[in-house]
């Protein structure tokens, strides 16, 4: 599996993919804020996996999860 990394889904932009830095500094609500809190409507992780994105889990700082169908729209970002 290849490197995890950090996601919000956006109403109007898709997906917004930020590194996980494992600490504060790229939070899910910090760049949550940046685009508008209220268009948000998913939020979690994401890895390659056998050369596809998989989304997961959920930010603690949104109180958000990944959805079902963030890893399809992810992956159709990229033509996967």
């Amino acid at each position: 599996m290849g490197r995890r990394m950090k996601y919000i889904r956006h109403r109007k932009f898709g997906i917004i993919l930020f590194p996980d830095n494992n600490d504060d500094s790229m939070m899910h609500s910090s760049i949550a804020y940046k685009f508008g809190r209220s268009n948000i409507i998913s939020a979690g992780f994401t890895r390659l996996k056998d050369g596809k994105f998989v989304c997961y889990g959920m930010s603690e700082s949104l109180n958000m999860k990944s959805i079902e169908t963030d890893t399809p729209l992810l992956n159709s970002h990229f033509d996967l």
